[in-house]
């Protein structure tokens, strides 16, 4: 018989399944209480299991000391590092520590019974215990000053660390000395191999140390988490290495190798926090370190920008001392680039009569953060080198701003008062171009956001192929021949604004038909739609331009084609990128909603998944069919909830449209008594 083609019967994956559930429900601190729980259960079996002095192994207590004594040593290293090199004193109390507990454990190892043949001087057979517990007790104390104390940057990080070293040696060697001294002076705490009742008061110091750190800490107080996070580790092992050291009766008994064995955790939650720090360190260092080439790229490439701009790019700091000029500035106001720089705002490009209220502008900024033209765009007369002022209109802002500080950038726009720009923007003062670029805007928008929408939905709620999804907007194309061949005719005879007004009513009509979708329609139910759609953008195209070109002299129609068609091809992106995100977010708004029916207590809810599992049964079996009949419920939602959005959606380009009918009456009435290229 293989074992490996054997199945767990259901009846006893039902109940592993639960278990697995609950685990996955317990948060870091009850794992830690069952991570503890255990511990203390297997100290127990092996306690039981070692009587007194069954294995006496000489060299696992130094092992364990040349253990501990590495891994500070490595924790000073890494802890050293990030002091010097963050500037900080986060880690200085962990320096600290790790140097004085080193020093001490490197005592013990020394001193213990076996390890260096001979005696040495002033060091008797209690020396030994008395430093363990020297260094049990100061590992708590440690701990418990690095979750308390609050750090700051360091002005002299060598120093500060140098400091804390020297402290940290001569307090230890304080302490090992004392210790050498008191075991001369205060009973044994091992007598023929066991431990006295002055060695129990000892073992039960470090719970007093615990208890003050848990009445002292406030969850919040230590700004690094990482930090915060391992001292309370360290301290949770702490306790459980004590408790379990009040177990031991004799040297070499099971609770004495496991409680040194439990020594060694404290230390290490010390390390894996550093190590921890010193790998955000590092990440932080290396994001911040792109940052800095990704700001010298972008700032290369903007000074790209300004020394091609077809505006005047000018800088100047709070003094009114101009510390950029582009090549544009060069050929509007008449001063090289190296003349221009170090030279006031007044006199070089401000007319002198503006001299004291351009002062006065600049102390209230830095002053209140107030100006009169700062973040607006506003026409004032400028001044060539040569002496004669001309208007030119100027955007003004402000850059960054440290205290009294404070940099400003002026964007001076030349294609506004030039005789031949580049691009007249002043024909925007047309109320009907103005108005009719806006509108043509929306036509875009409402166009190319249906066409995207229509074949999505068709696609992924219907179930349609491609071929199918195009079959049923194709006849949106019939529409508009049919009114292009009534509306060609009706412009010069009927007026265009009324047409205008008929074509977005219509559009707004086959939204709102399409805002009654369903998931049952069929292919006329968005046919019909696409046909009044079509029929709707005849009455828009030609009515609309005619009426946004019929006002312009004859040398500007050209000028004013190119910007009405590309506000019509930006209405378009926009609108596609509007309606992706409306449907990703309705979908997900409308989900969150449909939920909360969906719930162990809805009795609709249940009902379906009982009919949709006795459905599924007799193919599956009762376990797959529980959970895919819930799969099925959760895609019906999933798919109601997508359905909601494009029915927003559609509903949201509807009331656009007739938003846009009231503008429809500010237009001026046009006659085309030109031919206007459309392009």
């Amino acid at each position: 018989m293989h074992i490996a083609s054997m199945s767990v019967p259901p009846v006893l994956a039902a109940p592993g399944d639960r278990v697995m559930a609950r685990l996955r429900r317990i948060d870091g601190r009850g794992l830690l209480v069952l991570l503890s729980m255990t511990v203390l259960l297997l100290v127990s079996v092996l306690g039981a299991l070692l009587p007194d002095r069954t294995l006496p192994l000489t060299w696992y207590v130094p092992a364990l000391d040349m253990a501990m004594v590495v891994t500070l040593a490595v924790v000073l290293m890494l802890s050293s590092t990030d002091a010097i090199i963050r500037r900080h004193g986060r880690l200085l109390p962990i320096a600290f520590g790790s140097a004085a507990l080193g020093l001490v454990w490197l005592a013990h190892m020394l001193t213990f019974p076996g390890v260096i043949p001979g005696r040495f001087p002033l060091v008797s057979s209690q020396t030994a215990p008395y430093l363990f517990h020297l260094g049990h007790i100061g590992m708590p104390c440690v701990l418990t000053w690095l979750l308390l104390q609050r750090t700051s940057p360091l002005a002299y990080p060598r120093r500060s660390l140098g400091r804390t070293i020297v402290a940290a040696s001569a307090i230890a060697g304080l302490g090992i000395a004392a210790m050498t001294a008191l075991a001369f002076i205060l009973p044994p705490l091992i007598v023929d191999g066991r431990f006295t009742d002055l060695n129990m008061v000892f073992q039960s110091a470090p719970f007093l140390v615990i208890a003050v750190a848990a009445a002292a800490y406030r969850r919040g107080r230590r700004p690094d988490r990482r930090i915060a996070s391992s001292a309370v580790m360290g301290l949770v092992l702490v306790a459980v290495e004590a408790m379990v050291f009040l177990f031991v009766r004799s040297r070499y008994d099971g609770f004495w190798y496991a409680g040194h064995a439990l020594l060694f955790l404290p230390c290490a939650a010390l390390f894996a926090g550093t190590i921890g720090l010193y790998a955000a360190a590092r990440r932080e260092a290396e994001v911040q370190l792109r940052v800095m080439e990704t700001l010298k790229e972008s700032q290369q490439r903007l000074q790209v920008i300004i020394d091609t701009s077809p505006s005047a790019v000018v800088t100047a700091d709070s003094g009114g001392v101009i510390t950029g000029w582009n090549r544009k500035a060069e050929e509007i106001f008449g001063w090289s680039h190296d003349e221009a720089l170090g030279r006031t705002l007044t006199g070089t490009i401000i007319p002198g009569r503006y001299h004291d209220a351009h002062l006065r502008g600049l102390r209230r900024f830095v002053e209140s953060g107030e100006g009169r033209i700062v973040g607006k765009s506003v026409e004032l007369a400028a001044i060539h080198r040569d002496g004669h002022e001309f208007p030119v209109e100027i955007s003004v802002a402000a850059t960054s701003r440290s205290g009294t500080k404070v940099a400003f950038v002026a964007f001076v726009a030349r294609q506004l008062v030039t005789r031949e720009p580049l691009v007249d923007l002043r024909i925007f003062a047309n109320r009907n171009f103005a108005l009719g670029t806006m509108l043509i805007a929306v036509v875009g928008l409402v166009l190319y956001g249906t066409t995207a929408m229509l074949p999505q939905f068709l696609q992924t709620l219907l179930g349609y192929p491609a071929l199918d999804s195009g079959l049923a907007v194709s006849p949106r194309g019939f529409g508009s021949i049919v009114a292009m061949m009534f509306v060609g005719r009706a412009v010069g005879v009927i007026d265009s604004r009324l047409l205008l007004a008929v074509g977005f009513g219509l559009v707004a009509v086959s939204s709102f038909m399409l805002g009654h979708i369903n998931l049952d329609i069929s292919m006329v139910s968005v046919i019909v739609p696409n046909v009044v759609n079509g029929l709707a953008l005849g009455f828009l195209f030609v009515p609309l331009t005619t009426v946004a070109m019929g006002t312009l002299r004859p040398e500007q129609i050209g000028n004013a084609t190119g910007i009405y068609n590309l506000m019509r091809n930006l209405g378009g992106s926009f609108g596609i990128s509007a309606v992706t995100t409306l449907l990703a977010r309705g979908a997900q708004v409308h989900q969150a909603m449909l939920v909360a029916h969906v719930t162990p207590y809805d009795a609709e809810a249940q009902r379906w998944l009982a009919s949709a599992t006795a459905a599924l049964t007799p193919k599956v079996g009762p376990v797959a069919a529980a959970q895919q009949a819930l799969g099925l419920l959760y895609a019906t939602v999933v798919k109601q909830a997508t359905l909601l959005a494009f029915v927003d959606t559609f509903r949201l380009l509807g009331f656009l449209c007739l938003v846009c009918i009231p503008f429809v009456l500010l237009l001026r009435k046009a006659r085309a008594t030109e031919r206007v290229a459309l392009h």
